[in-house]
């Protein structure tokens, strides 16, 4: 029995794909500007899911554009104002 994570892992291909093909001006005009701006690190703060995303962030940067970078998940910082 197939059951829907299993169903939505099979479709991230797909999806990934089709998020690349409709960003890629955007994505390319970024590349461009992180050029153009000689950035020699780049690091990424996330806080809750986004740290899934920045998880990701590295391995894109290291393999795919050669800029030595890391991701932090934001520990020290709370959800809500303090008191």
């Amino acid at each position: 029995m197939e059951t829907i994570m299993w169903k939505e892992i099979l479709e991230q291909p797909a999806v990934l794909t089709a998020c690349r093909e409709t960003n890629r001006p955007l994505i390319q005009k970024l590349a461009d500007e992180i050029r153009s701006r000689g950035v020699q690190n780049i690091l990424l703060a996330a806080r809750g899911t986004s740290d899934h995303a920045a998880l990701m962030q590295p391995i894109f940067t290291n393999c795919c554009w050669a800029y030595p970078s890391a991701s932090q998940p934001l520990l020290s910082l709370p959800y809500t104002k303090r008191p």
